[in-house]
């Protein structure tokens, strides 16, 4: 067994959150840095903190980080009607993959972002990237044992600090996927007093009812209407039945906008349906009004 193999089974959690590793990802800030400096990417957040919400794997240079932002966009603007007019709120925007990618989309449009990772949210305030755009971070001190576990509130009961009816376009990138059910229904209710009429959310999540046991992730363990990738931290991963999703959309008064779109996450052998997407989760669409 290999080091870091070692030191996950002592240190539970994300993996920047364990110290050692952790330490490890900042000796590689300087290199990185002096590759994003020769490919024209010294704009993007140093190694260290990238990691904390896009993960590891492919993240040394920037160049994926880029793509990824590319792509998100792209996402948004074919399924959730993005355009450059937009008001847009991001919820667990990270430190900004998303962000920047959409500076070259919202040119008459607002941008706000949430996250309850305070180093991901101070990356967005300090960089200049954004100096002079209508783009605004808001850290949420919301209670998350993987992320956040000196949190004050619990998602269940947090106020999004935004006034009613005041975005056209609300979305989350893996966020409803560490969240467990009364605090997405939460989420969504927000989300809705948030939208304006008409306005859409799109979300990220793990649908259940196409196959939950591959190579990349797990959900063996079931529960009512959903299933978990770890029984000793549920919020590690959380993946829904559809049904239980059109519950939850229904209480919230968001109406969904036809099924979910498969992502590429499950084994070819589990799913006999064609992904309609190359992204490592399923989408959920929804709007603000009764009819999409």
């Amino acid at each position: 067994m290999d080091t870091i193999k070692i030191i996950r089974q002592l240190y539970k959690g994300v993996s920047w959150r364990n110290p050692f590793i952790n330490s490890g990802f900042k000796l590689i800030d300087v290199p990185d840095r002096i590759v994003r400096t020769i490919s024209g990417r010294e704009y993007l957040p140093q190694y260290s903190v990238r990691v904390r919400s896009r993960g590891v794997a492919n993240q040394f240079g920037g160049q994926l980080f880029v793509e990824q932002g590319v792509y998100m966009v792209n996402l948004l603007e074919k399924y959730a009607g993005l355009t450059q007019h937009s008001n847009v709120l991001e919820i667990g925007c990270g430190c900004g993959c998303a962000a920047i990618a959409l500076t070259n989309k919202l040119t008459a449009g607002t941008y706000r972002g949430m996250d309850i990772d305070m180093v991901s949210i101070d990356a967005c305030k300090n960089n200049s990237w954004f100096n002079g755009q209508p783009f605004d971070f808001e850290w949420m001190d919301i209670y998350s044992a993987q992320y956040n576990p000196k949190g004050q509130v619990g998602s269940s009961e947090f106020v999004f600090p935004y006034s009613s009816e005041s975005a056209d376009l609300v979305f989350l990138f893996s966020v409803f996927t560490h969240m467990l059910p009364k605090d997405v229904e939460r989420y969504m209710s927000e989300i809705h007093r948030i939208l304006k009429p008409g306005g859409k959310m799109l979300a990220s999540i793990f649908i259940m009812d196409h196959g939950y046991d591959c190579s990349s992730i797990s959900f063996p363990y079931a529960r009512e209407g959903y299933r978990l990738h770890q029984e000793s931290v549920p919020e590690r991963a959380v993946g829904y039945y559809q049904t239980l999703l059109e519950d939850l959309c229904k209480s919230s008064s968001l109406k969904m906008c036809g099924e979910p779109i498969l992502g590429n996450w499950r084994d070819k052998s589990q799913d006999s349906r064609k992904n309609d997407v190359k992204f490592g989760q399923d989408l959920l669409i929804c709007k603000r009004d009764k009819s999409c």
